[in-house]
């Protein structure tokens, strides 16, 4: 494929549509801070995810592979930590954002936000001051109307309108509750950063695909959980890190789920192949888009798979044989991968195919 072709695909990916959304926040966001020093904090954060993405690999001898996710994350850890945090603390934060990733992971790849792991202990750790100043807080109200626009897109591109819309609807709705009886508590909760800084981490951060449920009601009921605990904690004086803290206990619970799932699906199939374990634990880790293909034309068991029953179908049965594999296998798993194919493929979503597919 043409690198115009390339480009074309990793520009609808969700990877590249999150970059292209940043774009404008960070040149808006660098000319409301004052421009060099902004800059420069952006770029030691991002040089810092680099490595932490690079170092495991090192340490393992992987061949080295490019991935936007350091950059993104690089770019959250930036828009997140105050652009005076100084550079080296900025370099450990992300450092640690995308190395984590590496360590605390389960069959369906990492379990916490890297980015919202690393800046919820930067604050104990360091001490690191948070502004949110990649939502635009310091720009006046119309400006929201950006950062509103492009989180829109996100989502939408991902599909977790579920889960962003019944997290601010928590949110919003259990401070207003408080505020009818103590305004003076909550009052700051409905102004700059604290607005905007809800409203990016709904966007840009609760719905990173391999942290966030596929399914609907998944969505319905961690969006929920993450905007409880978040209101909870602020309540509770957490301080800054009442955002983070919410994001995270919904990853925790998603994680704990898949947990569950997979250890049903092993106790109700005692005598499943370790190829067709392979392919649970395969859904939604790195640089495993293969499996997909594999769980259309392997063989579970004794049964033979969906080629092999065209191949061996008579000829007036052969068109009605190939059309069910078509569009009852293998088009609703290449719906599901990505071109970037790593951090993007649905766990949930794919994995219900793999299953639903050994049961015909």
């Amino acid at each position: 494929m043409n690198t115009s072709g390339l480009t074309a695909r990793f520009v609808r990916s969700p990877k590249g549509t999150l970059l292209l959304a940043f774009l404008p926040l960070l040149l808006l966001g660098v000319a409301a801070t004052g421009g060099g020093a902004a800059l420069m904090h952006v770029l030691v954060a991002v040089a810092g995810a680099c490595l932490g993405d690079l170092l495991p690999g090192w340490a393992a001898r992987r061949p080295l592979r490019g991935s936007t996710s350091p950059l993104l994350s690089g770019l959250i850890v930036a828009f997140v930590l105050g652009v005076e945090t100084p550079p080296s603390v900025t370099l450990a934060v992300a450092v640690l954002a995308t190395a984590s990733k590496y360590v605390l992971r389960t069959g369906r790849g990492h379990v916490f936000n890297p980015a919202a792991l690393a800046l919820a202990l930067a604050v104990p750790i360091w001490g690191a001051a948070e502004s949110w100043w990649g939502a635009l807080p310091d720009l006046p109200w119309p400006f929201l109307l950006v950062l509103v626009i492009l989180g829109a897109i996100v989502v939408d591109r991902v599909a977790k309108w579920p889960m962003v819309l019944v997290f601010l609807g928590v949110y919003f709705g259990l401070f207003t509750a408080v505020g009818l009886t103590e305004p003076a508590r909550v009052a700051e909760m409905f102004r700059p950063p604290f607005v905007q800084a809800a409203l990016f981490l709904a966007f840009f951060m609760l719905t990173d695909p391999p942290t966030s449920p596929g399914r609907e009601g998944d969505q319905l009921w961690l969006g929920a959980l993450a905007a409880a605990v978040s209101c909870a904690a602020q309540l509770a004086g957490a301080g800054q890190t009442y955002l983070l803290l919410g994001l995270l206990a919904a990853n925790a619970a998603l994680a704990l789920q898949r947990l569950a799932q997979d250890a049903a699906f092993r106790s109700s199939r005692p005598a499943a192949s370790s190829a067709e374990r392979g392919d649970l634990r395969a859904v939604g880790a790195q640089d495993r888009a293969g499996d997909e293909r594999g769980a259309v034309r392997g063989q579970e068991g004794d049964h033979p798979s969906d080629l092999a029953r065209l191949a061996e179908a008579a000829p007036g049965e052969l068109l009605g044989s190939g059309a069910e594999l078509i569009f009852g296998r293998v088009a609703p798993l290449a719906g599901r991968v990505d071109p970037a194919r790593v951090d993007e493929v649905d766990p949930d979503a794919v994995g219900g195919q793999l299953v639903r597919g050994r049961e015909h």
